[in-house]
C-alpha cells in the first residue's frame, strides 16, 4: 500500500524560516513541497496553478497581509486548506485567521514540535490552533 502525500505549498518571505521549514517536512515520506513563494501575489498564483493540498501561509508578507492572501486562496485554490504560520501569539489573531478561511494557526517558534502533526489535521479537514493557545 503506498502512502499519498499531502502536496504542500509554502508561503514565507523568509529563506531562513522557509529552508527551516522544508527540513522539518523533510523527515516525513508523507509530505511533498511542491513550491515555495515569497509572497502573496506569487502564492495565490501558483496556489491557482498547482492546486496544493495544504498551504503552510506566513501572515507577513511584503506585499500584502496574509489574511487577504488566505482569503484569495479559498477562492483560487477552494479546496487547499490553509495552516497560517506567525510570531504574533495573540488569540485575536488567531480568531481573525480562522474567519479568514485558514484552518489552523501556529507559532513559527512552535513548529519544530507542532508542524508535522498540524499540516496532518488541517489536510482531514480538522481546525488545529498551536498547543500554546490552549492552556
Amino acid at each position: 500500500m503506498s502512502l499519498q502525500s499531502i502536496r504542500v505549498l509554502l508561503v514565507d518571505d523568509s529563506a531562513d524560516i522557509r529552508q527551516a521549514l522544508c527540513s522539518l517536512l523533510s523527515a516525513h515520506i508523507d509530505f511533498e513541497i511542491v513550491c515555495e513563494s515569497v509572497n502573496g501575489s506569487a502564492a495565490i498564483s501558483k496556489a491557482a496553478e498547482l492546486q496544493p493540498d495544504v498551504i503552510l501561509l506566513d501572515i507577513n508578507l511584503p506585499d500584502m497581509n496574509g489574511l487577504e492572501v488566505a482569503k484569495r486562496m479559498k477562492t483560487v485554490s477552494p479546496s487547499a486548506e490553509i495552516l497560517l504560520l506567525s510570531e504574533h501569539d495573540l488569540f485575536p489573531m488567531v480568531q481573525e485567521g480562522l474567519r479568514a478561511g485558514a484552518r489552523g494557526y501556529l507559532l513559527k517558534s512552535d513548529a519544530p514540535h507542532e508542524l508535522a502533526t498540524a499540516i496532518r489535521q488541517v489536510h482531514k479537514k480538522e481546525q488545529y490552533v498551536g498547543l500554546r493557545f490552549l492552556q
